[in-house]
């Protein structure tokens, strides 16, 4: 029996996604667990204040998933080559580049605090200075998980890139309870567990790497990959991650932007449902341009299953989004405005799901024709917002309208390359 499940499971998909899943599900759980404390416990002007600032944070650190990428490809290679000692020089390169970057942004943060603050109608700017620190440690997490991902250290990884969650729910329920329903405190909670995660995962690196002597050979540059990969996962993250932030901005009163802060934290399980399918997917998919038929199965398995899990949730959601409400927010009487929310952002999100498989497929080839639509669907829906937001249900359609390019872009680049065929340009950017 065994023999047969490794036998259909020979690329080690299922297995690696199910390790993964059990992390990012039992992350998910916390996540989720964390939002019904805070949903509950505090005001609908605070729990807005806190989802906001959630969202810039996530704005800026899933574009440093290319960095994860960028270490996950190199890692492999390096692995493969028989130079496993020389992911050290790689990692303590990028440790370096991150500190010349962060220190900056957290001098220019600090100086400019005042005017963010105003800038999102907020009441002090010691929020403000909580989501920047907290911001610039989760920039160096995927440093960390990106190695491990690429030693297939799913384990490690996957307690690096989640185990802050567990300890944000925890610290955040306690000081919530004990102090004051603030989102202060859940934004404080976020980055002492960041920080704890970061140690877990220079841990686990130190635990996992071989150590020796390096090979001698010149490391590759990694900077093209990188920059190309933090433009694309930018895009992205625009797309997924700015709604919130952008309602914020836009609607200052508390029914509005509070009701759409739990509508948008509904909606993003649609994108967070297929990640741990991607985590497992994407060492087993790397290759300098070309793909195989190997790739093309897992890909299409990949497809398949989260494809299933999205319109799944979305289904329900949507017949039933009192539901989530109730669970997250105790909201055991919702209005109309905040179901028909509920089952928008649901569908306004679902196609990024698929965008987020397709476009770590293509940043695992080594090919990058879903930049520019990704930047340009972006684009859109910035400028889209910028001329509609007279209601929230303007802002909810050119979200859906964006992302759903999005994911058909992807896919008609996808149909447009051959198998077995080295993507053009590819071979320069490795």
């Amino acid at each position: 029996m065994f023999e047969r499940l490794k036998s259909f499971d020979q690329d080690g998909l299922i297995r690696h996604g199910l390790i993964v899943l059990v992390f990012t599900h039992a992350a998910s759980v916390a996540n989720l667990l964390f939002h019904v404390v805070m949903g509950r416990e505090l005001s609908k002007e605070e729990y807005g204040v806190l989802v906001s600032m959630l969202g810039i944070i996530l704005l800026f650190a899933t574009p440093m998933l290319a960095l994860q990428n960028t270490l996950a490809h190199y890692s492999r290679h390096f692995i493969n080559d028989g130079r496993s000692s020389d992911i050290f020089r790689l990692l303590k390169q990028w440790v370096r580049r991150l500190l010349l970057v962060t220190i900056p942004l957290g001098v220019l943060a600090y100086v400019f605090r005042g005017n963010i603050a105003s800038f999102f109608h907020l009441e002090t700017s010691t929020i403000v200075l909580i989501t920047v620190m907290t911001l610039l440690v989760t920039f160096f997490l995927p440093i960390f998980s990106g190695v491990l991902q690429g030693g297939e250290s799913f384990v490690w990884m996957s307690i690096t890139a989640n185990g802050w969650g567990v300890i944000r729910l925890l610290l955040g329920a306690y000081l919530v309870y004990a102090y004051a329903p603030s989102a202060l405190y859940g934004l404080a909670a976020h980055g002492i567990g960041s920080v704890i995660s970061l140690a877990i995962g220079i841990t686990g690196v130190l635990w996992v790497v071989r150590r020796g002597s390096t090979s001698g050979q010149a490391i590759e540059s990694t900077d093209r990959y990188f920059l190309v990969s933090l433009a694309t996962l930018l895009a992205f993250s625009m797309l997924m991650n700015s709604d919130a932030m952008l309602v914020k901005h836009y609607f200052i009163q508390v029914e509005d932007y509070g009701n759409y802060a739990r509508a948008s934290t509904i909606g993003r399980t649609m994108v967070f449902l297929v990640q741990p399918i991607v985590v497992a997917m994407f060492p087993k998919v790397v290759s300098r341009g070309e793909w195989s038929n190997a790739h093309a199965r897992t890909l299409t398995r990949a497809l398949f299953y989260s494809a299933v899990m999205v319109l799944s949730a979305a289904i329900v959601c949507s017949i039933f989004p009192q539901i989530p409400l109730l669970v997250l927010f105790k909201d055991a009487a919702p209005t109309a405005q905040s179901m028909a929310l509920v089952r928008g952002v649901c569908w306004a999100m679902a196609p990024l799901a698929l965008t987020f498989i397709l476009m770590n497929f293509e940043l695992a080839q080594h090919r990058f024709e879903c930049t520019i639509p990704l930047v340009v669907c972006a684009g859109l829906y910035y400028g889209g917002v910028a001329l509609f937001h007279q209601s929230l249900w303007q802002m909810i359609w050119v979200f859906g309208a964006a992302s759903f390019c999005s994911m058909v872009a992807l896919l008609i680049i996808l149909f447009r390359t051959p198998k077995g065929v080295q993507a053009k340009g590819s071979e320069d950017i490795v």
